[in-house]
């Protein structure tokens, strides 16, 4: 039995791989508790954080970064989106989005699985890409002005044109809306490719 799982910060997708494997044998079996679950896929529950490898991740990476591993600190790190903003709340109230607190708390079998399957299929987050640079490059009429990513030109577009006879500077079009997004005309972020 596996006592100890150890998560790369930059490898979210081992820990949601796991969380999806643990929340599909939960839809499959609505009667097992997460800590049956986790036995038979091989893991002792109570070395991961909150029995879940989505807590453990965020864990791992909260105490990396010096933030506190309890509660909404900790959370900020969860690799998926949850419909509250995290899989549950600290209160007694009930709300309908922390799935999570829903699945545990109801004896139907026919919810449990809808909601262990909502729960498995939750969304990747995105992860934001900063640039670490620009680039200039000269041609005849003007210069083309381009993001850089260790260094190195991000092709998927450019920022920006200049050109040379002095009517002025202009937003060029972007090639993959996948690696940026630009909202009003002054911000730009580059994507997650």
């Amino acid at each position: 039995m596996i006592e100890k799982v150890t998560f790369n910060e930059n490898n979210p997708g081992e820990a949601i791989a796991l969380h999806r494997a643990e929340w599909t044998l939960l839809a499959k079996n609505p009667l097992l508790d997460k800590d049956d679950a986790l036995k038979q896929m091989g893991y002792d529950p109570f070395g991961i954080f909150h029995m879940c490898f989505l807590c453990e991740f965020s864990a791992q990476v909260a105490q990396a970064h010096h933030v506190g591993y309890i509660g909404k600190e900790r959370c900020q790190f969860c690799p998926v989106v949850w419909p509250a903003g995290c899989c549950t709340n600290l209160s007694i109230a009930r709300n309908p989005d922390y799935i999570f607190k829903a699945w545990s708390q109801t004896d139907s079998i026919v919810l449990k699985t809808k909601l262990a399957e909502q729960i498995r299929d939750l969304p990747d987050k995105k992860k934001e890409v900063g640039f670490d640079g620009l680039g200039v490059e000269e041609h005849s009429d003007g210069f083309t002005i381009y993001a850089t990513k260790n260094g190195e030109r991000i092709s998927a577009g450019y920022i920006c044109e200049i050109n040379k006879d002095g009517s002025g500077i202009s937003l060029s079009e972007f090639l993959n809306s996948d690696v940026f997004e630009t909202s009003g005309s002054s911000t730009i972020k580059i994507l997650n490719p």
